[in-house]
């Protein structure tokens, strides 16, 4: 990563001169997880990572100047992450088009840092389906709650985000012509999305657990904020009427979670030990 006179500290390997390639038989997997401030989970998350199977993945971390301790930990990997940096940035998708920049992967994904992958064999299962025929792959995530969430893009994807990006894997070509509007602060991942739905792009979907995540990140927690993102990114790829009366019917269904959130009381987050999580439906 270019020097910046916000950089406060950097390590890995590419900092000791290894870097990983891509092979014809084992396509070079990049990870990418954005952190600030997250001690309590960020060890689990790196470790569900570097116990993977798989022997060609790029580990890239991009800590948002973190105060609370999780840099040290980051640190304490630098021989097992490719490469992490810890410097002020404006957001989550200003840290995610950092790494985009220099990902050397056949294929990215985004791995929050509350989240975890869902067993030490998931890339391994996943490969197969990482063909060049595809922009995206993308798979089911379970919840700290329990639930499980399934992926899909389809005409649901025109009223909400229907694929949340610790389930899917994208191609590196996609990013050649698309980066993150960093004006978003927690839905600018939907519009990518809705690219590829629209444009009716090449995308397989596979019936595979990706990752257990926490049931109380960002973007269902902000719940207002999700709602008025949403409606921006669908007004930059829609018509005006089309978008109003999307926006509409998104309204009730918003509201309808609104009160379905306050009603339930979710339990507390599950362990990342090989993709068990008592209660999944």
């Amino acid at each position: 990563m270019p020097q910046t006179t916000e950089r406060k500290n950097e390590g890995g390997l590419r900092t000791k001169g290894y870097f990983k390639e891509s092979h014809a038989d084992m396509p070079l997997i990049t990870i990418i997880t954005v952190v600030y401030n997250n001690i309590k989970h960020i060890k689990e998350t790196i470790q569900s990572v570097i116990k993977q199977t798989y022997n060609n993945i790029e580990y890239i971390i991009v800590d948002g100047y973190s105060t609370d301790g999780t840099v040290a930990i980051i640190n304490s990997y630098s021989n097992e992450i490719d490469y992490w940096i810890s410097e002020m940035d404006s957001g989550i998708y200003n840290a995610m088009n950092k790494a985009i920049r220099i990902s050397r992967g056949d294929w990215i994904y985004f791995l929050g840092s509350d989240d975890c992958l869902f067993s030490n064999r998931l890339i391994e299962n996943i490969i197969p389906y990482l063909k060049d025929d595809s922009l995206a792959v993308f798979g089911n995530v379970i919840y700290s709650n329990g639930n499980l969430f399934h992926s899909c893009l389809n005409l649901k994807t025109v009223l909400y985000n229907t694929i949340h990006h610790q389930s899917v894997f994208y191609a590196i070509k996609v990013f050649n012509d698309f980066k993150y509007d960093e004006s978003f602060q927690i839905i600018a991942d939907y519009e990518l999305n809705l690219i590829l739905y629209l444009n009716k792009l090449p995308v397989k979907q596979v019936d595979i657990t990706i990752a257990l995540c926490a049931h109380d990140g960002i973007s269902r927690t902000l719940l207002s904020l999700a709602f008025v993102e949403t409606n921006k990114v669908r007004g930059k790829l829609l018509g005006q009427l089309a978008n109003l009366i999307v926006s509409i019917i998104y309204w009730v269904k918003f509201s309808a979670g609104i009160t379905f959130r306050v009603i339930v009381q979710a339990p507390s987050r599950i362990n990342c030990v090989e993709g068990k999580s008592d209660g999944a439906s």
